[in-house]
């Protein structure tokens, strides 16, 4: 279900850039979500291309799904434009969710969704629907390529294999988006190279080899963008303790990570 009413402004898979900020696609875009552009954080933008994306490819209506959805808000955006999502997150019995319930931020049903402004409530409780994923392991019941747009934001645990199984969701000519951390040393040759066990950060090479499996499954990547931009927000690193504003790239360990949006489309 792809419906375009304008030459996209989102033709790349990118890291995020000061210039996204600043462009005027992504401050009509994130009016319509209550999100302010002068954040420059790389949350900011996940959601706003997400978004955006939607809007470009979709339109309107359609069948979403989302993955690791916390208080995202996507899923009432989606709502607002006429569109049904189901939400998904891990059980919260599985071991691997602690981490998001010592933070706030593992949500298991439709009742704890924030509807941000974007929606009335009543029609996000309509709309959206919940149901338990594993996205290292995921459910039949969703994988019989019925969704029109499926979305993931921050899903390092599951890494590509993920965005692999995830294609088998995607309704033909369906869309998605996949924002995961990007490892800023290019001569980075492993995926894992942080120690955190749930943290996976990702090099060109993973991403290059991702473009051909994709292929393979009759799924297009938008063209990879790694150029970093060389603004003030494009340069600053933040350290520990991060700062909850202000910051497009982050030191973990030894390595620079910053966000990716993978934007891919299955072909019919």
């Amino acid at each position: 279900m792809s419906v375009q009413v304008q030459a996209p402004a989102i033709t790349t898979s990118s890291i995020v850039k000061q210039a996204h900020f600043e462009a005027p696609w992504f401050a009509e875009t994130a009016a319509l979500m209550n999100e302010s552009p002068s954040t420059y954080h790389r949350k900011t933008f996940e959601f706003v291309v997400a978004s955006r994306v939607y809007q470009e490819r979709i339109g309107h209506g359609g069948l979403s799904l989302g993955f690791a959805i916390a208080h995202d808000p996507m899923p009432a955006f989606i709502v607002a434009h006429g569109g049904d999502v189901v939400c998904t997150n891990i059980d919260q019995g599985d071991t691997a969710a602690k981490i998001w319930q010592d933070t706030g931020q593992h949500v298991t049903r439709v009742q704890d969704l924030r509807f941000w402004g974007i929606c009335p409530q009543e029609a996000l409780l309509e709309h959206a629907s919940w149901a338990y994923a594993d996205m290292r392991d995921l459910p039949p019941a969703l994988c019989q390529a019925q969704f029109d747009y499926v979305f993931s934001s921050g899903g390092r645990r599951a890494g590509l294999d993920f965005v692999l199984a995830s294609v088998a969701c995607m309704a033909p000519d369906g869309w998605a988006t996949h924002t995961t951390e990007y490892n800023m040393n290019h001569t980075a040759t492993d995926a894992q190279t942080s120690n955190d066990p749930t943290l996976c950060l990702f090099t060109q090479r993973d991403l290059r080899t991702l473009v051909g499996e994709l292929d393979a499954l009759g799924v297009d990547l938008l063209p990879l963008d790694f150029t970093s931009g060389t603004q003030p927000y494009d340069l600053y690193i933040d350290r520990v303790p991060y700062r909850a504003r202000g910051h497009l790239k982050l030191q973990i360990g030894p390595w620079v990570s910053t966000s990716i949006c993978l934007v891919l489309h299955k072909r019919v």
